[in-house]
C-alpha cells in the first residue's frame, strides 16, 4: 500500500536536491517557513495534492494488483512585476525536467501542463509579483 505522505516527501525531497541545480535556488513549499528573495531574484512554491486512489485495471491479475496513487504537484514561479516573462519561463522549465517522464521512489510522472497567469501583491508591501502556475500530474505504485 502507498502512502501520501511518503510520497509527497519523496517529491519534496527531488524538488530540494535536484533544483540546487538550477540557477534559482529559493524553494518555498506549502505551509512552511519562507521569505521570499529581495534581491528581485525568482522563485518557485511547491503544492502536492492527492486525488482520489485509483484500482488496479480489471486485467491486472489479482495477486499482482497494487493500488494506484494519484495526485498532481503545482509549482508556482515568482518573478517581480514589470521584469518580463524570461526568468519565470526558466523557472517552469526547469521544474518541468525535474519530473516529466520521470521514475522515482515508486512514484511515475506524467506531464500535462495546464497554465495560468495573475499578479499578486507581495508580502510585506513589496512590489507585487507576477507569477505562473503549472500543474504536473502523477501516480505512485509499487514498483
Amino acid at each position: 500500500m502507498i502512502d501520501f505522505a511518503d510520497v509527497k516527501a519523496a517529491i519534496q525531497a527531488r524538488m530540494t536536491d535536484l533544483w540546487a541545480a538550477t540557477p534559482i535556488t529559493s524553494v518555498a513549499f506549502e505551509n512552511g517557513a519562507f521569505t521570499p528573495p529581495t534581491d528581485g531574484s525568482g522563485w518557485v512554491r511547491l503544492y502536492v495534492m492527492e486525488q482520489k486512489s485509483q484500482k488496479p485495471l480489471q486485467w491486472t491479475a489479482p495477486e499482482t494488483a497494487a493500488q494506484r496513487l494519484a495526485g498532481r504537484v503545482y509549482v508556482v514561479g515568482h518573478v517581480p512585476k514589470g521584469t518580463g516573462d524570461a526568468a519565470l519561463e526558466q523557472m517552469l522549465t526547469a521544474a518541468k525536467t525535474l519530473f516529466e517522464g520521470q521514475t522515482f521512489a515508486s512514484i511515475s510522472a506524467k506531464i500535462e501542463v495546464q497554465e495560468s497567469t495573475a499578479v499578486l501583491a507581495g508580502p510585506d508591501g513589496q512590489a507585487p509579483w507576477f507569477k505562473k502556475l503549472i500543474m504536473l500530474p502523477f501516480w505512485a505504485k509499487p514498483l
